[in-house]
């Protein structure tokens, strides 16, 4: 048992992870290996309003109208953004968090999970109360709202940090948006003149692309939507 009551919760293999709104008893990461003993394992003391985990990653929305990203395995501090209203709900699909809240919905860019970035959002009529996402839909819920359904409109981001050669001549990099869209890849030496150099599906919102013949020189890149 336990003595303050919790908010909401995610479960990864043997370890739940346990938001509560109550700063004093905050986020708390249980070993319910043991169904019939859960203990818990850690504890970081923040207004925890909703949990989510993304890879090794946790993500909660704060009741101070926050994301703050978490390393699931210690619950150590990675990065944090500071956004409108106290949170209610929290949602992760591929690098993107939505956060839903009395103004209606927040979109954050984790890809940099240090300096997470704000890159989009929904004013609701009506206090926002829950939000999921499938693929390039959000669905918002509230008491006095009922259910939206949003149609996400997010440019793809290639992040600095990503690119890399690792094979000596096809350069790599990895690019951010919503899961399953279909994507053209463009290079240019000057930033004036683009070229196609290839097309793909983003099938996590995480992907890779890899340019196995790049130009002597300077190269920059972009991706662009396809309908």
């Amino acid at each position: 048992p336990f003595t303050s009551g919790f908010s909401k919760l995610t479960v990864s293999g043997n370890y739940a992870y346990v938001a509560d709104i109550n700063i004093s008893y905050g986020l708390r990461k249980l070993d319910v290996s043991n169904p019939t003993n859960s203990t818990v394992v850690s504890t970081v003391n923040i207004s925890a309003a909703d949990v989510a985990l993304s890879g090794d990653l946790l993500v909660v929305a704060t009741g101070y109208g926050e994301v703050v990203v978490l390393r699931a395995s210690d619950l150590s501090e990675i990065g944090r953004l500071k956004l409108t209203d106290a949170a209610i709900s929290v949602s992760v699909s591929g690098n993107y968090v939505f956060l839903a809240n009395r103004a209606g919905i927040h979109i954050a860019d984790i890809s940099n999970p240090a300096a997470p970035r704000r890159v989009g959002g929904y004013a609701t009529t009506l206090p926002a109360q829950d939000v999921a996402v499938r693929n390039d839909c959000a669905f918002v819920a509230g008491s006095a709202m009922g259910m939206q359904t949003l149609k996400m409109v997010l440019p793809p981001h290639i992040p600095p940090v990503s690119i890399s050669r690792p094979s000596g001549s096809a350069w790599q990099f990895q690019i951010t948006g919503v899961a399953n869209q279909r994507l053209e890849i463009l290079s240019s030496e000057d930033c004036q003149e683009w070229n196609v150099i290839g097309t793909m599906t983003n099938y996590s919102g995480a992907d890779t692309f890899s340019d196995s013949s790049p130009a002597a020189g300077q190269r920059f890149y972009r991706a662009r939507v396809l309908p």
